[in-house]
């Protein structure tokens, strides 16, 4: 599996951010929407787990626009040939 991951991710490295953006969204749909709803089984105020919430969707934001063809990736990022 491993090895599978290693020539993708080779072959196109922006794709870490495509996958990690799905995890971010993951993150801000349980903080901002899932949660909140068992704000007395947890005892975290609602309105700390929407400012939680927050933190994922700004990275959602950063790897929409990372993972984007147009932008390059600094020179240290790139694979080597």
């Amino acid at each position: 599996m491993y090895q599978k991951w290693d020539k993708v991710l080779n072959k196109n490295p922006k794709i870490l951010f495509v996958v990690d953006g799905v995890g971010a969204v993951f993150s801000a749909f349980l903080l901002g929407l899932v949660l909140p709803k068992f704000e007395s089984l947890f005892g975290v105020p609602s309105s700390t787990l929407t400012f939680l919430a927050s933190f994922p969707v700004l990275f959602v934001v950063f790897e929409m626009f990372a993972s984007l063809p147009s932008m390059k990736l600094p020179q240290n990022m790139r694979p080597k040939k």
